[in-house]
């Protein structure tokens, strides 16, 4: 099943290396094998505290 770094960090919960892919330019926009994308994918695996960080970053960005 195809995921990218980001996803694999994500369903890890590891917050650092999420937040350095996302630095360097990971999408969370690109979809999995199943269609899902990293915050899907989080909720799907109940990872709350990269679901928090993803959805905060979200949020200011659209500020």
């Amino acid at each position: 099943e195809y995921k990218t770094p980001l996803m694999l960090a994500v369903l890890e919960d590891h917050v650092p290396v999420t937040r350095l892919l996302l630095d360097y330019g990971a999408s969370l926009e690109a979809a999995s094998a199943t269609h899902l994308n990293a915050l899907e994918l989080a909720v799907d695996a109940g990872k709350k505290s990269v679901m928090h960080f993803i959805i905060v970053l979200q949020y200011v960005f659209v500020i």
